[in-house]
């Protein structure tokens, strides 16, 4: 299995990945747009938009999205956002790293798969340490948190009156 930067050659694979959030009622972390009603091709222009200072919209971070594919390469597994900085919100809610599993690859390992696989790529983008977040109740996800070795800061109410843990992950090229 191995990353692969989001691009317009996995269109039909993105749009399969789409439909599996959709019919389970869930919210696709690290690229939420494509549950709330954004369709692929339109996304794919906003990840690439997120890519470049000069198309960044406002208010917004430069970024790259990732995809995990399976070893035939006709699956996404996950998609996983690497944010180059923080603005306020992330700084305090979202973190440098946004990520999902497809809901029937879950429980396999693909989410710290895919943290190891990214933390040579942030360094490519001048990072030594990475912001990792989720919400007290995301049970999967802090275990994925805690698994990379990752050290506890604290934790923060966000506007939606929920518990945000916050976690730095020092990161070195392996």
């Amino acid at each position: 299995m191995r990353l692969a930067e989001v691009s317009s050659e996995y269109t039909v694979l993105l749009k399969a990945y789409q439909q599996a959030f959709i019919l389970a009622k869930e919210i696709c972390h690290g690229a939420p747009e494509l549950t709330d009603g954004m369709r692929v091709e339109a996304w794919l222009v906003w990840v690439e938009d997120h890519k470049y200072v000069g198309t960044l919209p406002a208010g917004r971070v430069l970024s790259h999205s990732y995809i995990l594919l399976n070893d035939k390469e006709d699956k996404v597994l996950g998609i996983i956002n690497l944010r180059h900085y923080l603005n306020d919100y992330l700084r305090n809610f979202g973190g440098h790293v946004g990520y999902s599993v497809a809901p029937d690859a879950r429980g396999r390992g693909y989410a710290k798969l895919m943290v190891a696989q990214l933390r040579p790529l942030a360094v490519e983008f001048g990072l030594d340490r990475l912001l990792l977040t989720c919400e007290e109740s995301n049970v999967a996800s802090l275990a994925v948190i805690r698994s990379t070795g990752a050290c506890y800061e604290d934790r923060r109410l966000d506007g939606n009156r929920r518990w945000i843990l916050r976690y730095w992950l020092t990161i070195s090229e392996q």
